[in-house]
């Protein structure tokens, strides 16, 4: 499972999609409303570590991957958990960071 952080960009679901599917098989999707962050479950570990290596602090190419200019994806692994874990667990991380 990958943790997206800093999605204050108005990014869509379907967008996000598009993004982490060419990293593996997607399993869901957690993005809650009105926060800046989202869940990827990929339906196994090495698509997950391949989406953090390939999408981590890079900015998204416009128009091609992304309708936005400008936005960098922060990506950071996880283990797989509850959307509540999930939640606790990326704060830590953000913290930890110093985001």
């Amino acid at each position: 499972m990958v943790a997206n952080g800093g999605l204050g960009n108005d990014i869509e679901l379907e967008e996000l999609w598009t993004i982490f599917s060419q990293h593996g098989s997607i399993v869901d999707i957690i993005m809650k409303p009105r926060k800046p962050f989202a869940f990827v479950s990929f339906a196994s570990e090495k698509e997950a570590s391949d989406a953090v290596n390939g999408i981590h602090g890079r900015v998204l190419q416009h128009p091609e991957e992304l309708s936005r200019p400008n936005v960098t994806f922060y990506l950071s692994y996880v283990e797989k958990s509850t959307s509540a874990q999930l939640v606790v667990q990326y704060t830590i991380a953000k913290k930890q960071s110093g985001n």
